[in-house]
């Protein structure tokens, strides 16, 4: 869809270990925000470190992105304020309510 950023990885051995049993080579990070500035600059940032990016532009999206890969992500890295879906929401909706208990309603 146009403006849509997500990298789709279906199919990539789970993060534990390859399909094959051999550990993948590269963590994956899912990069959260509605700014493509930061989408740049964390993708051209993180393979430096060592890892693998996939990028979602609200939390609705990855929130999808998560449930189709189950395993496969490392860390997420998630705006707090977005359209759609915020990172507060995000939070709530995965089922970590005491991670966002900070912050309001």
């Amino acid at each position: 869809a146009p403006g849509r950023w997500s990298a789709r990885v279906k199919n990539q051995p789970s993060f534990g270990g390859g399909t094959d049993g051999a550990p993948m080579e590269k963590p994956l990070v899912l990069v959260v925000d509605d700014l493509k500035p930061t989408h740049i600059a964390l993708r051209s940032i993180l393979p430096a470190f060592g890892f693998a990016t996939a990028s979602a532009h609200d939390g609705r999206e990855a929130i999808t992105f998560l449930r189709e890969n189950p395993g496969q992500v490392a860390a997420v890295v998630l705006d707090w304020q977005m359209p759609v879906l915020d990172g507060i929401q995000t939070l709530r909706e995965l089922g970590f309510p005491q991670a966002a208990s900070h912050w309001p309603p």
